[in-house]
């Protein structure tokens, strides 16, 4: 546009040295004056629809941070319902371990007891780590891959993440996890593994997973096209790291895919603007 305004504009100069009645040099003059202004117009129109995707992209992912909390504190809820009737019922289950030891049963008794322990264990919310909002994220996560059977290992050490926003966290480990544990679902033996620890003055997290093939990698990587993944793939993880002057490091071989994050610690954050 701005090189065809540029032309315009000359062609005009040109055509208004020619003797030409009035009323069409007025709309030569005009026709210069407001092909700026055109430009700047759509120069305009233009930020603002890049704004808009940006505001897309955000809103995408404060649903993503909603939903997931939304879903923990409704398995919480349930945990807690649940728990109510089994503690209504302890009194029974007691009497019944109790007369099974009685009558010469001790290893009906043991089973009895095992299941019950069992039971109380299914009410309880596994803490990986002190971050709340980390946890959440990683045991809803853990209860998905639970479900679609791919085990999630994680090892996380004492790792200080209170300078991350609540928000950079939820992206960063909720499109890792996901696109792990979907990749993982594909493979002969599936598995995913978090891990995450300090190494001198850097954060290190990574998170690997099986998969049906190597894939060879690409920018294609970044931007994923999956249903339910906004089209964003890896590329919100990445934005999100740059806040924090962080950097993503991708490594596959032998039907393995690992993604390798590096945070500085102490860091200055970036502002989006």
């Amino acid at each position: 546009m701005p090189v065809f305004s540029v032309m315009n504009i000359v062609l005009m100069y040109f055509l208004s040295a020619y003797l030409l009645p009035p009323l069409i040099t007025f709309f030569l003059i005009c026709d210069i004056f407001m092909v700026p202004f055109l430009n700047l117009y759509l120069f305009y129109l233009f930020n603002k629809v890049v704004q808009n995707n940006e505001m897309k992209k955000q809103l995408a992912l404060y649903d993503q941070a909603s939903g997931l909390q939304y879903r923990y504190y409704q398995e919480m809820e349930q945990k807690l319902a649940d728990s109510r009737k089994t503690v209504h019922d302890m009194k029974n289950h007691l009497q019944a371990m109790e007369r099974l030891y009685q009558t010469g049963e001790a290893e009906k008794g043991r089973q009895y007891g095992d299941d019950l322990r069992q039971l109380l264990n299914s009410f309880s919310q596994d803490y990986y780590t002190d971050n709340r909002v980390l946890n959440i994220v990683i045991n809803d996560k853990a209860e998905r891959g639970k479900m679609s059977g791919v085990p999630v290992a994680c090892v996380l050490n004492q790792i200080d993440l209170s300078f991350m926003k609540e928000m950079d966290i939820t992206t960063i480990f909720a499109n890792l996890l996901d696109n792990a544990i979907e990749a993982a679902c594909e493979a002969r033996e599936p598995w995913t593994k978090l891990k995450a620890d300090n190494v001198r003055d850097f954060i290190v997290i990574s998170v690997e997973n099986s998969m049906k093939n190597s894939p060879a990698l690409n920018e294609s990587w970044l931007n994923s096209s999956k249903e339910g993944h906004q089209g964003y793939g890896l590329e919100n993880v990445k934005r999100a790291l740059e806040r924090y002057n962080g950097h993503l490091r991708i490594e596959t071989g032998g039907n393995t895919f690992k993604v390798s994050l590096f945070i500085p610690v102490q860091t200055e954050v970036k502002d989006d603007a």
